[in-house]
């Protein structure tokens, strides 16, 4: 990724709020009022991820789960949601690794309504 590039994510999203650090490989963004996101560069861009702790209600109703996860990536628009090789939950979204503004702007507001998907379907049975 170009240094440039990299800057230039980091300076939208600090301007919307964000504590960025850079942690070994990738950066860790954290807000107050939003959800927080690891940012590590794949395969011609960034992937944007988050990983949550599955409940011990989530466990034990796989089929449940299973079916939470669906009704997220039907109803999701940048992001997917899966499980992950630890049985915890990511949401993740990719991004091409070319900065504008305005694209950038509305990958940012794409991705935060596929956040608000969480509380629609109840997201609390199933993440801890």
């Amino acid at each position: 990724m170009d240094t440039k590039d990299l800057e230039q994510f980091i300076a939208h999203l600090q301007f919307l709020g964000y504590e960025v650090d850079q942690k070994e490989d990738s950066l860790r963004a954290s807000h107050a009022m939003k959800m927080n996101l690891w940012v590590r560069p794949l395969a011609g861009g960034i992937l944007f991820f988050s990983i949550y702790s599955l409940s011990e209600s989530a466990l034990t109703n796989r089929l449940e789960l299973l079916e939470f996860i669906n009704n997220l990536n039907q109803n999701a628009t940048v992001s997917r949601f899966c499980l992950g090789s630890e049985n915890d939950f990511h949401m993740e979204a990719w991004y091409p690794d070319f900065y504008t503004k305005v694209n950038f702007g509305e990958f940012l507001n794409a991705h935060e309504f596929d956040c608000s998907l969480l509380g629609k379907f109840e997201a609390g049975k199933f993440l801890s």
